[in-house]
């Protein structure tokens, strides 16, 4: 349910980061920040062609305390634990 997930994030999050996945049962990245747009106010979404992108993008935007959390798939999880983050 990705709704629910954003709306119960939303307070906790400052920027998000979506990706493509390679399953046919994932959500598409531009999909996922369009539905993750429309929920939250003047937060950054950026939509990225794979976990590694997306990994890079949030690491390249992060401050020295803070915090990168992955959320999604099993999928999504073991692409970003193989790149380590």
């Amino acid at each position: 349910d990705i709704l629910a997930v954003v709306k119960q994030l939303q307070p906790e999050v400052d920027a998000w980061y979506t990706a493509n996945l390679p399953s046919s049962r994932s959500a598409d990245a531009n999909v996922l920040a369009e539905v993750i747009r429309n929920q939250t106010n003047e937060i950054e979404v950026v939509a990225c062609p794979d976990v590694l992108a997306a990994c890079e993008a949030a690491k390249a935007a992060a401050g020295d305390e803070d915090r990168i959390l992955v959320c999604g798939s099993f999928y999504t999880v073991a692409a970003a634990l193989s790149h380590s983050i």
